[in-house]
């Protein structure tokens, strides 16, 4: 059995604020347990500086009060990671499997 580690699933909603900038808010912030696997990561220059890039899958329970879409993140060791595929495991309703993205230094 697969150790589950605590994470925050968070919602964010981009809206322009009274001077026409885009704000991002969190509109929902849930508490949840994750199975979580490194599946890998990598390095790359950008103007003159290195930046790290970590992946992580999450292996979430289904909860049908999620529904979970490409505007939510992954807090993990206080780390955000932004999802970038969501998918069902072996196409069935009892997990779900986040891979994330975080950048910076870990």
């Amino acid at each position: 059995m697969a150790v589950s580690y605590p994470i925050r699933l968070v919602k964010w909603q981009t809206a322009k604020d009274g001077s026409g900038d885009l704000v991002e808010t969190v509109v929902k912030n849930i508490s949840t347990f994750a199975e979580v696997t490194d599946i890998g990561g990598s390095r790359f220059f950008n103007q003159g500086d290195t930046s790290i890039v970590h992946d992580k899958q999450f292996r979430i329970r289904f909860n049908p009060n999620y529904n979970p879409t490409g505007n939510w993140r992954v807090i993990f060791h206080g780390h955000s990671y932004t999802i970038t595929e969501i998918e069902r495991e072996n196409e069935k309703s009892f997990f779900w499997l986040f891979k994330g993205t975080a950048e910076g230094k870990r």
